[in-house]
């Protein structure tokens, strides 16, 4: 597996839908992370979406396809995908499809397709022609996107598209939008590499050029646990790592890396240190800000309604989806709000903010 790993969670884009603003993934927050990876040859990128914008999605595809063959890319599902989603999805030269019971949703991983569609429909005759118009154009965009990622045609993809297809993630595989799936059960847990400590680099950087060993962690959390490497119980044999990278591995099926170039001369004046402080800051600047608003949208309470039963979750959810689509959540919200409480939280699993 790569380890090379960025994710593509919530929306796509910003956007308004039944008066709820909503800000999610940009071309920018992608393009952001692979640069913060540098030169490599493999990517794999999660997805877990319930769609958004189709032209930042649009956006979003043409930069993964763009980077390839350089890059070997790998879209893998980690949460439900719908609409712009899997137009993101069928991005990669490889497309795993996640197998199991999603621990969001207590249901088995779904995909969904439609036509795109917009809330903002009004004026005269001739501005709501006007916006079908660019509705049908976008669909036949997306119809030849979907019919280039999967192999499919015409003729196979615009009914599903037409009706709002669900199917499951062995469906997507019968219908090509994925060439592989994974159990997600005997996944193993990773970090995102794509969001790296950046103040520990910075530190290692500072301390390097004044000569200074910095304290090792805390190891105790590792002991009798197996060594991993590339995400599989490292071989016996010996290894010797410089600069947190493996330069020899006797009896490992690890390929030998370059060694790392020596630190700097402990002799660095102060302006040189405050030069690769200020290079490190003005660099990462963009990088940290990103991870401070995505840090913002994992805060989350469990704290349920008074009235929440969770014999009912499964109905409140589906009640939450259909008043959604008939566009009642506003009204709901300021005539019966622990209503709109609680069947939010039956399809979310919090409180709404």
């Amino acid at each position: 597996m790569s380890k090379n790993i960025i994710s593509i969670l919530g929306p796509i884009g910003s956007f308004s839908m039944n008066n709820i603003d909503y800000h999610g993934v940009q071309l920018v927050d992608i393009v952001s992370k692979i640069s913060a990876l540098g030169a490599i040859k493999d990517l794999t990128v999660e997805i877990g979406s319930p769609g958004g914008s189709m032209p930042v999605a649009k956006a979003i595809r043409s930069y993964l396809k763009g980077i390839q063959p350089r890059v070997d890319v790998t879209t893998k599902q980690v949460g439900d995908i719908a609409s712009a989603g899997v137009t993101i999805m069928t991005s990669g030269n490889k497309r795993l499809a996640a197998k199991g019971i999603n621990p969001d949703t207590g249901e088995a991983f779904k995909w969904m397709v439609h036509n795109p569609s917009t809330p903002h429909v009004s004026g005269n005759s001739a501005a709501i022609q006007k916006e079908a118009d660019e509705l049908i154009a976008l669909e036949n965009e997306m119809t030849l996107m979907f019919v280039e990622d999967i192999g499919t045609t015409e003729e196979n993809i615009r009914p599903l598209m037409a009706i709002e297809s669900w199917f499951t993630s062995e469906q997507a595989m019968e219908l090509n939008f994925a060439t592989g799936s994974y159990d997600i059960k005997n996944n193993v847990a990773f970090n995102d590499m794509s969001k790296p400590n950046k103040d520990q680099g910075l530190l290692a950087k500072v301390a390097a050029l004044l000569g200074i060993t910095l304290a090792a962690a805390d190891l105790s959390m590792f002991i009798g646990k197996p060594a991993m490497i590339d995400g599989k119980p490292a071989l016996d044999g010996s290894y010797t790592i410089v600069g947190g990278i493996i330069t020899v591995a006797t009896g490992s099926e690890v390929e030998p890396a370059p060694a790392a170039p020596a630190p700097p001369p402990p002799s660095a004046s102060v302006e040189q240190i405050a030069e690769v402080v200020k290079a490190a800051l003005d660099s990462q600047k963009v990088a940290f800000d990103l991870q401070i608003v995505e840090l913002k949208k994992g805060i989350t309470s469990s704290h349920a309604p008074v009235s929440f039963d969770p014999s009912t979750s499964a109905d409140d959810a589906k009640e939450f989806d259909r008043s959604l689509k008939a566009n009642e959540h506003k009204a709901m919200k300021e005539h019966d709000l622990p209503k709109f409480q609680r069947l939010f939280h039956a399809k979310y699993g919090r409180l709404p903010n």
